[in-house]
């Protein structure tokens, strides 16, 4: 039993802090969700999370939640062995846990911007004759 492929949504971005990233990864066999496995990302230390399903699929969603200070020009699972079975794993219909790895999509995802806008705080011209936000000409 293997992962066998990943689609990521949305495809396009940017996606800003509190947006939501889902990576569905299809298995070759229906495996059962137990606790809260993980996906590990292309961003060092950021992981998705899969969402509990009631019964058996084929098909699992992590989801990811873009945080401050996440960045990445196109999101995307991390190479490697990138299941991370820390809060949860994944089974197969006899019990048996997956292991391995989430093949890299072919295409990555949207562009991840955890940084915050700072505030238009206005500016002046030190120019006669030219107008300044606040001041006069």
């Amino acid at each position: 039993m293997r992962a066998t492929a990943v689609s990521i949504f949305p495809s396009t971005g940017p996606v800003g802090v509190g947006g939501a990233i889902d990576f569905v990864v299809a298995f070759s066999h229906p495996v059962k969700v137990v606790g809260t496995p993980g996906l590990a990302l292309n961003i060092p230390g950021v992981r998705a999370m899969a969402l509990s399903a009631a019964v058996p699929s084929s098909v699992i969603t992590f989801r990811y939640t873009v945080q401050p200070g996440n960045l990445s020009q196109g999101i995307s699972v991390a190479s490697g062995a990138n299941l991370d079975f820390t809060t949860g794993t994944l089974r197969d219909m006899a019990g048996g846990v997956i292991l391995g790895r989430v093949p890299e999509p072919a295409i990555p995802g949207p562009a991840v911007d955890g940084v915050a806008p700072s505030p238009f705080v206005g500016f002046s011209s030190p120019l006669p004759g030219i107008l300044s936000a606040g001041g006069e000409c």
